[in-house]
């Protein structure tokens, strides 16, 4: 390996991870990353927070610059270089440098994949007016900025009501803009059971957001000086600035072009060694499925946790090691103003829709999390204000536990007039920490949960926590182990 050459592409969580790995483990092999944008390995989910002044500046969302990945890692990082083409027979890529135009021939001898994925783009007249935006990249997010400071919008309207649209209603508020959320779905956060999603959505619209669900958008119309989103449902809404927050889709078209196995959610298909169909290619991130470790098929979810991963994964076994990516459980968090929302596994939706967990699902219960001041998690029922809600999803039939999904509020915050500053920001971490030591991951398929009972374990206790004895009337609360 010491005389290799490994080219990647795409220089984000999973192309860096993989870059910095193959260099620590064969730092004599040559390590080129071609990137097409012009930044690399940058803090993706810090972005809204940029946007709404919580950070201060775009810098801080830098986790590596091009130039310490040369110098201080000596990985040969290109950006402004796409890679067009990939000829698996001859091992090589065609990249054209977007500079100038012109194109060359790069040969490897391992090849990552790691293109990410794309914001979807609904068939919208009016996507690509001035003051439509779509946020995925850190370029994105500059562009936005840019223009909130130089035209200072009044009025926004987000289209999609998932984990960014919230993210950037939040966003958009600090910089006390009117903001209207458009969502096609019956309800935000469609990654959620209904229950779940019913008091943040109310809190939301407390927060002076407005909220159209079951809503179609037809049109985006110039509507000078401003634009106009065009509904079937909820009529026309003027506008100063419209985001796209509709999704992504995986970039897998130059795995397609070449030849490779694609999965059936139209990401990648890798094996557990992140290895593609052919030998010398591997592919990890954003543009991959993953194995689910719970609905046993493979599932498209992109998250950076999975892409750094899998990364790391890729590029030791480029190393020429034997690490394995045993598969994923969903397991995602999102703030939402003063909420934390997170689910790990299936929602019950999602269980019943799969149809592998037999005709007896039901969901086991909930339970109100709440601190008891002394750094213990209590189990309750009820959901006060400030406290954390866990609702797991169960399936009677067989036995399983197939997910948890979580709600928890910060307690005694003070809002003005539906916004607040920046500043007001270091007091919101109770209710988060809490709800992510109260999210654990689901019970294995096959464990019978009334033998865990019999043993002493509670059906919902989570790995690297001990139940303790609880108050009467109360189910247990958990207290972290050794």
């Amino acid at each position: 390996m010491s005389s290799s050459t490994m080219v990647i592409i795409g220089g984000d969580a999973a192309g860096m991870s993989a870059a910095s790995k193959i260099r620590r483990e064969c730092p004599d092999t040559h390590v080129i990353v071609f990137e097409k944008g012009e930044h690399i390995s940058y803090s993706a989910c810090g972005m809204p927070y940029w946007i709404g002044g919580v950070v201060d500046s775009d810098r801080r969302l830098l986790v590596l610059t091009v130039d310490a990945a040369r110098k201080r890692r000596g990985i040969d990082v290109r950006t402004h270089h796409e890679v067009v083409a990939i000829d698996p027979v001859r091992r090589e890529v065609t990249v054209r440098q977007l500079g100038d135009g012109t194109s060359f021939q790069q040969p490897y001898d391992l090849l990552l994949i790691a293109t990410g994925a794309s914001p979807a783009r609904p068939p919208i007249p009016g996507l690509d007016l001035p003051g439509v935006f779509t946020l995925r990249s850190l370029s994105h997010a500059q562009q936005i900025y840019h223009f909130l400071e130089s035209r200072q919008p009044r009025r926004a309207v987000i289209i999609g009501g998932g984990y960014i649209g919230l993210e950037m209603a939040e966003a958009f508020r600090d910089r006390e803009l009117e903001v209207t959320v458009v969502e096609m779905l019956p309800q935000i956060l469609p990654n959620f059971d209904p229950e779940m999603v019913e008091e943040v959505a109310a809190h939301v619209q407390q927060q002076g957001v407005t909220i159209h669900t079951g809503t179609r958008v037809t049109a985006i119309q110039q509507d000078n000086p401003g634009l106009a989103v065009v509904t079937e449902e909820a009529g026309t809404l003027p506008a100063d600035l419209v985001l796209v927050a509709t999704g992504v889709r995986p970039n897998g078209e130059l795995a397609r072009q070449a030849g490779l196995r694609m999965g059936q959610t139209g990401a990648i298909w890798v094996d557990d060694h992140m290895r593609t169909s052919d030998e010398h290619i591997y592919a990890a991130g954003d543009c991959v499925e993953h194995y689910h470790l719970v609905l046993e098929e493979n599932a498209w979810i992109p998250l950076a946790t999975s892409a750094n991963k899998g990364g790391r994964v890729a590029g030791e076994n480029m190393a020429g090691g034997d690490a394995r990516f045993p598969g994923i459980l969903g397991t995602a968090v999102v703030k939402v103003f003063d909420y934390t929302v997170a689910v790990t596994g299936v929602t019950e939706q999602a269980a019943r829709a799969s149809g592998k967990f037999g005709e007896q699902g039901e969901w086991v219960g909930s339970a109100v999390i709440t601190d008891d001041g002394q750094g213990r998690l209590l189990a309750g029922r009820g959901a006060p204000e400030g406290q954390a809600g866990l609702r797991p999803a169960g399936w009677s039939g067989v036995g399983w536990a197939t997910g948890r999904q979580g709600r928890g509020q910060q307690a005694h915050r003070h809002r003005g007039h539906g916004h607040h500053r920046a500043h007001d920001r270091g007091r919101r971490g109770h209710a988060g920490s809490l709800l992510c030591a109260a999210l654990f991951p689901p019970v294995r398929p096959g464990a019978d949960l009334r033998q865990r009972r019999a043993q002493g374990c509670g059906p919902l206790k989570p790995a690297g926590w001990l139940p303790i004895e609880g108050p009467r009337g109360v189910t247990p609360r958990w207290q972290r182990g050794g």
